[in-house]
């Protein structure tokens, strides 16, 4: 398709100027790409584009040259190595779930608040006795339960990076397989982080039990 450095001037004489100090790429994404622009215009850049290949392609037969052939590259159909892909995309999930208090900051600030407020509800259970039997299982219940009702607020961030990624992924970004590791590998840390968060306060100051070992089974 020729070389990228040409691509803004390219377009400049099609009508189409890059706005000052935009990103390059997120221009030719908006003008080129029906999600952005308007399926008419798309397919006028493609027919114009045609012309020009068949042009260029007609005089190179005329003169006989050939140097500027260009084989047909074999492999991967990504731009990026695999592993590139895997990187690129963990290091801007934790960039995102570190912006938006909605998808983890948010939620591990909460659980923390609950499972505090829960274990000074229920801190007379710290005397082990027949009659705190009910008050420590209800303890560890709402323990529990906050983090499972409140794992809902991540719909909403769920729902941007799922048609993100069906954008991205169709045109050929990055492999689903990278995408899919990289979720695993950030949302593993966060989820952990979190999940610490909501266990710690409740558990010790009603002190179920006050055995570090027993902790770390049932956390």
């Amino acid at each position: 398709f020729g070389p990228a450095k040409s691509s803004l001037s390219y377009f400049e004489k099609l009508g189409f100027t890059a706005p000052a100090q935009m990103n390059p790429a997120d221009f030719l994404i908006e003008i080129s790409n029906p999600d952005f622009t308007s399926p008419e215009q798309v397919n006028d850049l493609i027919a114009k584009w045609d012309a020009q290949y068949e042009t260029e392609r007609k005089e190179k037969e005329g003169t006989g040259s050939d140097t500027d052939k260009v084989e047909p590259k074999q492999g991967s159909p990504y731009a990026s190595s695999f592993f590139w892909q895997v990187f690129v995309l963990t290091s801007r999930m934790t960039k995102s779930y570190v912006r938006d208090p909605g998808a983890y900051i948010g939620r591990a600030v909460l659980y923390t608040t609950m499972s505090t407020i829960f274990g000074i509800i229920y801190l007379g259970a710290r005397e082990k006795s027949q009659e705190h039997v009910l008050d420590i299982l209800f303890a560890i219940a709402w323990g529990m339960a906050t983090p499972s009702y409140m794992a809902t607020m991540i719909m909403p961030v769920f729902t941007y990076e799922s048609a993100t990624f069906a954008k991205e992924a169709k045109n050929g970004m990055y492999a689903p397989g990278a995408y899919v590791l990289a979720s695993s590998l950030v949302q593993t840390i966060f989820v952990l982080f979190t999940s610490t968060l909501s266990v710690v306060p409740y558990y010790w100051i009603v002190n179920i039990n006050d055995d570090p070992a027993r902790f770390f089974q049932f956390w």
